[in-house]
């Protein structure tokens, strides 16, 4: 997995970039790798704004972000975002299999 963490005047610690790199793994294991990750931490006025993008292969790209008052809030919201968003993906992919196999028995 590739993972790119970018810091817009926000400063770059190495507690932040583990929060980030825990959560990037946990959308992973539901993914084909290669993945590519890229997350932009931002701070504009009173926002911290956290933005995602996730691509993996055979499927398209996932983007979304969030903000909020602290930037480890904003981390959590839009990795929620984008964890929702695989599972989708990941669920249907099963369910569409499982469905094909059951044809299949049941002609036999």
């Amino acid at each position: 997995m590739r993972l790119d963490i970018t810091f817009r005047q926000v400063d770059a610690s190495d507690e932040i970039r583990q929060w980030v790199e825990r959560r990037v793994e946990k959308v992973a294991r539901f993914l084909r790798p290669p993945i590519e990750a890229h997350v932009v931490l931002k701070e504009e006025k009173h926002r911290q704004i956290a933005e995602v993008t996730v691509k993996a292969a055979g499927e398209g790209s996932y983007v979304a972000s969030a903000e909020a008052e602290e930037i480890r809030t904003a981390i959590d919201l839009v990795m929620h975002k984008i964890e929702s968003a695989v599972r989708r993906a990941h669920d249907r992919r099963v369910d569409h299999r499982r469905n094909q196999i059951d044809d299949e028995q049941a002609a036999i």
